[in-house]
């Protein structure tokens, strides 16, 4: 009670709050507008929620490990007086909204779907039921007391509340209709998965563990400057090739980029319009909040406290969806141009390039996607350059053919007999086209595709080679090694792709060893070379000095690549910096134009 009159004389002296919640009451209306209209309400149900909730606020307790919403499932849930603590306010509210606009927007897209299927008597998918599955009446006078005191049910009349486990309805959805309970009972096991298992799904320790190990990767690789350039590139040519409504290389992707970064009226058309990728909630609000609960308990002022790692970070992916979207927000515009619909105009802009939010339902295809860093972008890929074929193959035969085939052919005739060419690793040759500079003998590279690079210029080229040379057993490795590489088919989990990588002394993707063979008889601490990290030789001798403990400097430097990316190199080398103003270390060797940052590959 003395709270409550604290609160309240707080807002007698601050009318700002009184204007705040006045503000809170109409986005609530704006809410209850949506849910109207996507039918899970209808005037009177509205109605009855506005009259019991006429100052709603959402409360959320924090529960770690939850699942994504799903609107299958137990009506009411038992109320079991939980006592942890109630989350914060702005994270409730955002998080309730969440659940409402999934709930609104699913509602929408499955009663399009089911009327489609009654419209073109689709019996043999799903059928309307005429009466509701079997319900299970609630038994606890507590929950009928209290849904009667609400005003949701009238009191005396039996309250059931509608399950989907297995021994009720197994094969049942729901959905609503102007706020009445509609159900169908669905007779293709495919298109019930389809319709029922859209939500991310929780996983195990097991399943969590190996995709931490691949996000500490794929986030060291393409928050990557390296990295956003590249795929820019590689983007272009893939969108140009795959593209319905005329993209441009190089113009369509910086004016998407620009329309990214101004987030324009078309960005936020894409967005609104499911153009997006899929993301998942992950409580930034609920992080910042525990810091600064844990600074103010220490009696230091949050406002001083310098959270400038977490900015960069948030800057970087900023910088990072710009590069990835840019072909994507492109192609919507130009569609809508076109006269394409809001929807279809997003769904060109999905397709255009690879659309990283598609998964498999297989388990076993999930447990390897959860652990390999780009295994489903090269599954997902593949999948849409199939749908791509099916869907104009004349059309992306010419675009790929003028794209990489004819620029690589002319190249490869060009570079045939040169020397340094040939010197080259084949991993270069096979995913970048190559051009050597008027008086240097340091190669340009400029990346090439994935799927069209490896299938439209890599294979052509290596065919012609083979012709030449006749050389029929290399021939077949880079065959193989096109397909490991390229399509990105690699099936080791990310936790164990390094120590796989130490154990054989090799580095996968380009199949130079970690170790080399004039240092394998070396003692570990003493296997560098003039371009190993100082920061890992100092460690190396230092721990033999303190402890007697070998280190290979090769090896750890190694493990640092394999296992948090360029941004894990980027690291090493601002340490370096810092190991060499206190060491007697040599200045390392100036580095050429295609080993320095950005540039390098």
């Amino acid at each position: 009670p003395e709270e409550i009159r604290e609160m309240v004389a707080l807002g007698e002296k601050a009318p700002v709050l009184k204007q705040v919640f006045k503000d809170y009451r109409v986005y609530d209306k704006t809410r209850l507008d949506f849910m109207e209209q996507a039918g899970v309400l209808n005037k009177e149900s509205r109605a009855r929620i506005e009259e019991m909730n006429r100052d709603h606020v959402p409360f959320w307790r924090m529960i770690e490990g939850e699942e994504g919403f799903k609107a299958r499932g137990g009506i009411f849930k038992r109320l079991k007086g939980g006592e942890a603590n109630i989350a914060e306010v702005l994270e409730t509210i955002y998080r309730n909204d969440v659940m409402l606009v999934t709930m609104g927007v699913t509602n929408i897209a499955k009663t399009r779907v089911y009327d489609m299927i009654e419209r073109f008597g689709l019996t043999d998918i799903a059928t309307r039921m005429k009466r509701p599955p079997e319900g299970v009446r609630i038994a606890d006078e507590k929950i009928v007391r209290l849904l009667e005191e609400s005003g949701a049910v009238k009191p005396g009349k039996g309250v059931q509340a509608f399950t989907f486990n297995k021994q009720f309805a197994e094969n049942v959805d729901m959905i609503f209709r102007d706020g009445k309970r509609e159900f169908w009972e669905i007779h293709d096991p495919v298109f019930f998965k389809a319709i029922t298992e859209y939500t991310p799904k929780s996983y195990n320790l097991a399943f969590k563990i190996l995709a931490g190990f691949k996000r500490v990767l794929t986030r060291g690789v393409t928050l990557s400057p390296d990295f956003m350039i590249v795929n820019l590139m590689r983007d272009t040519q893939t969108s140009f090739a795959q593209s319905e409504a005329g993209f441009i290389p190089v113009v369509s992707s910086l004016r998407g980029m620009v329309s990214r970064i101004a987030k324009d009226e078309n960005y936020w058309q894409a967005m609104l319009n499911g153009g997006g990728f899929a993301t998942l909630y992950k409580g930034e609000i609920g992080a910042g909040r525990n810091l600064r609960r844990f600074y103010t308990s220490r009696g230091i002022n949050y406002g001083r406290v310098l959270d400038t790692p977490r900015k960069i970070a948030s800057a970087a992916e900023e910088i990072s969806s710009a590069f990835e979207m840019a072909a994507r927000l492109e192609e919507f515009r130009r569609l809508r141009v076109r006269g394409a619909s809001l929807e279809d105009a997003a769904l060109g802009m999905r397709e255009v390039s690879t659309d990283f939010a598609m998964r498999g339902q297989n388990e076993i295809v999930r447990f390897f996607t959860a652990g390999g860093p780009f295994l489903n972008a090269g599954m997902q890929g593949l999948a849409k350059g199939v749908r791509a074929v099916k869907s104009n193959p004349a059309r992306l035969a010419l675009k790929s053919l003028t794209v990489f085939t004819l620029p690589t052919l002319a190249l490869y005739y060009y570079n045939r007999n040169d020397p340094r060419y040939k010197a080259l690793p084949d991993w270069a040759r096979d995913m970048h086209w190559v051009i050597f500079t008027p008086g240097s003998d340091e190669p340009f590279l400029i990346p090439r595709g994935f799927e069209y690079g490896a299938i439209f210029a890599a294979v052509p080229e290596r065919m012609m080679e083979f012709i030449e040379t006749l050389h029929g057993k290399q021939f077949a490795d880079r065959m193989l090694a096109i397909v490991y590489d390229q399509l990105r088919l690699d099936l080791i989990p990310q936790a164990l792709n390094p120590l796989l990588e130490q154990a054989t002394n090799e580095t996968f993707f380009t199949g130079a060893p970690i170790v080399p063979e004039d240092l394998r008889d070396v003692r570990p601490s003493e296997q560098f070379r003039p371009w190993t990290s100082e920061t890992m030789i100092a460690l190396a001798q230092a721990m033999r000095e303190e402890t007697g403990v070998e280190m290979s400097p090769q090896r750890a430097e190694a493990l640092i690549r394999g296992y948090f990316g360029t941004l894990g190199m980027y690291a090493l080398e601002a340490a370096d910096f810092l190991t060499r103003s206190v060491t007697d270390a040599p200045v390392p060797p100036t580095p050429r134009l295609d080993e320095l940052p950005v540039l390098r590959r």
